[in-house]
């Protein structure tokens, strides 16, 4: 994670000499001479290492780039087609309670407005689906464009983690050289502390990488089945128009009625699931790219530093030696606070997503009052054939429309009700500059100073 790059000061630090410290007695030739070597080599693996945090930072908000008309736009088709079914099924409530003692004051003119209300809202909410899946496609073809898909991360990644490893390799090579044990223990392990930040930068993109192959494959499962069966249910609709003419039809409109909600039903589940294969898939596949090992934990790197820092307690504390080790401690401690600050605001981010996925839970109960109307309906058809059993049926019809206006009640409360929510939630982030976008950008805003705040470190001379 990010979070371990202000130790990489650490590793600059080391050869160098602040303009306002006490001036020591002149190194060796040839301490002096690897000393500056080391610097050489950290200062490019440090800077390395900002490439792939900045491209790690691009490549989250590349991959779940989301445009702000579209969190409205959204919601709005959804309760404008919801609301138009919604006028149908009220519709053919009245008329079935008209009729269940008296078939004739059912009026065929007024179920047949409501069924053509039907038809024109399920392609609304059909359409908006249909339209964010095709939003995302074009999301996903920017990143491309910008060297974010999957293949191209991945490379860019590789490419880095080469350069590092080499160059970790070198630097190796110049520190196991040195004969004093205090020191060599220092420079091995501030090359720990290098090598934990270099696989925390791995282990955030495998984080980030599978987290947006999920999110997409969820969000795009979701939108093509939704809008599948929101089309299913308007073909529904138009075989029941044309069934008053057309007595045949009435069977397969029964079927596709039947059909539609249970797709309603099943596709929260679905797309769950989809999305979770997908991101252990995604894990699995890069953890064989990259073969990256876990770190050792910042505590146990801070027990290090305590031990160094009480080994150069009795020495002179304007040393050199002394200062390194106090201004390494700090760094370490700074690092386990950042970790914790990070855990805050990952919990922030996951309660976000919380209240934006609460369709997940009401979808499969909208879905089943759907189906128990569709099922009563398909049960009054088939079951009821004969002319003396009308009656019977359009009872069925009754009840099972009960069922569905409740449900679509719900739908109708809560759409608006989820949206506003995390529209509340997020003006709260952003008003204590605590929003996703927000992090991001000063996390980028941190790379760029520790960039230029390493570039202007000079080497010992």
């Amino acid at each position: 994670m990010l979070f371990a790059l202000p130790l990489c000061f650490l590793a600059v630090s080391t050869p160098v000499r602040a303009a306002d410290e006490p001036s020591l007695p002149e190194a060796p030739a040839d301490l002096k001479l690897d000393r500056r070597r080391l610097g050489e080599v950290d200062r490019e693996i440090i800077l390395e290492m900002i490439k792939l945090g900045r491209f790690n930072i691009r490549f989250h908000q590349a991959a779940n780039q989301r445009a702000v008309w579209r969190t409205w736009f959204y919601p709005i088709a959804i309760e404008s087609g919801t609301s138009l079914s919604y006028t149908n099924t009220l519709t053919d409530l009245s008329q079935r309670a008209r009729g269940l003692e008296d078939l004739d004051k059912i009026s065929a003119r007024s179920r047949m407005q409501g069924l053509r209300c039907n038809i024109i809202g399920q392609p609304i909410s059909g359409c908006a689906s249909a339209s964010e899946l095709f939003q995302n496609l074009i999301v996903a073809y920017r990143a491309k464009r910008q060297g974010f898909s999957p293949k191209d991360s991945e490379n860019f990644i590789k490419n880095g983690l080469s350069t590092i490893d080499q160059l970790l390799a070198k630097r190796q090579q110049i520190v196991s050289v040195t004969q004093d044990g205090r020191i060599l223990k220092k420079y091995e392990l501030e090359g720990r502390i290098l090598e934990q930040v270099r696989n925390q930068l791995v282990l955030e993109f495998e984080r980030w990488s599978a987290q947006s192959r999920e999110l997409m494959w969820r969000q795009n499962t979701f939108f093509f089945i939704d809008s599948l069966g929101r089309f299913t249910a308007m073909s529904g609709s138009i075989c029941s128009l044309k069934g008053f003419t057309t007595p045949w039809l009435r069977g397969p409109a029964a079927i596709l009625s039947l059909t539609a909600p249970s797709i309603a039903t099943v596709n929260p589940l679905i797309k769950i699931s989809v999305g979770v294969c997908m991101r252990k898939y995604q894990r699995w596949h890069l953890s064989r790219v990259f073969q990256n090992t876990r770190s050792e934990p910042v505590k146990d790197l801070l027990a290090e530093w305590k031990e160094l820092d009480q080994l150069s307690s009795s020495g002179d504390p304007d040393s050199d030696d002394t200062m390194q080790v106090k201004r390494e401690s700090f760094i370490a401690e700074y690092a386990e606070r950042t970790d914790q600050v990070l855990d805050k605001e990952q919990e922030r981010i996951e309660k976000l997503r919380q209240v934006a996925a609460q369709q997940a839970i009401s979808g499969p109960m909208i879905g089943m009052a759907g189906v128990a109307r569709s099922v009563l309906n398909t049960i009054a058809f088939y079951g009821n054939t004969r002319r003396g059993s009308f009656i019977s049926a359009n009872s069925l019809n009754f009840a099972g429309r009960i069922s569905q206006a409740l449900g679509q009640t719900y739908n109708l409360i809560n759409t608006p009700v989820t949206r506003i929510n995390k529209s509340i939630y997020s003006r709260k982030l952003e008003k204590e500059g605590k929003s996703p976008s927000q992090f991001l950008e000063a996390r980028l805003h941190r790379l760029d100073e520790l960039e230029k705040e390493i570039r202007s470190y000079p080497l010992t001379q």
